[in-house]
């Protein structure tokens, strides 16, 4: 019996601690926990911060990814067209993206359907100034344009089509959806393909727009 006594015994040196340090050392964390919380609430609630919270971000599209979708109408017989653009807003507010157009148009003349499909895909540079949600961003960009035409009767289809450099200037006005990643706005723009540089189409699209 003895000898179970012993073995039972804690061994000498080793570290214990009391239940009333160990309360101590409990409360000692939860007032820190508690003031830091407390600070934090302080800090949100200052005007300062108040105004910062209701009024949004300083800048919707800095430091983002946008995917953008657009829908509209390009004259000068290219018809209605629709794209997409994907692009970051660097933390300087230049904005660096990649877009791809394309308008289609069909029309019938005497026996003949006239199909149009007009492709631009490219790069694009602008800069983004922001007016609490509002982002305006005027831009330029270049690339390739691609047409084919297919001309089809009773009988027969017969295509055509040519490719050449394109370069494009535009202006887009985006508007911040509150509490959201989405954007609505607009885009303006006009276009020359180098084979004729005496055309200048101006294209209008409806954007519809998200920021991850």
């Amino acid at each position: 019996m003895g000898a179970h006594r012993r073995n039972a015994a804690a061994p000498t040196g080793a570290p214990t601690v009391s239940k009333k340090t160990f309360a101590i050392a409990a409360a000692v964390v939860l007032l820190l926990t508690t003031s830091i919380a407390s600070a934090e609430d302080v800090k949100r609630a200052t005007p300062a911060n108040q105004d910062k919270q209701a009024s949004g971000p300083e800048h919707p599209t800095t430091g983002t990814l946008q995917v953008q979708a657009m829908t509209g109408i390009t004259n000068a017989g290219l018809g209605v067209g629709a794209g997409v653009r994907v692009g970051y807003t660097l933390p300087n507010k230049l904005y660096l993206g990649a877009s791809f157009k394309m308008n289609y148009r069909e029309e019938d003349v005497r026996y003949f359907t006239y199909i149009t499909t007009f492709y631009r895909p490219g790069v694009d540079v602008g800069y983004d100034v922001s007016t609490g949600p509002v982002v305006l961003r005027p831009y330029v960009g270049g690339g390739m344009a691609a047409q084919r035409v297919d001309i089809i009767d009773t009988d027969r289809t017969n295509n055509k089509g040519d490719m050449t450099a394109a370069a494009w200037t535009g202006l887009q006005l985006l508007g911040h959806i509150p509490k959201t990643r989405l954007f609505v706005g607009a885009d303006v723009s006009t276009f020359l393909v180098a084979s004729d540089v005496s055309e200048h189409p101006i294209e209008g699209n409806v954007v519809f727009a998200a920021r991850f």
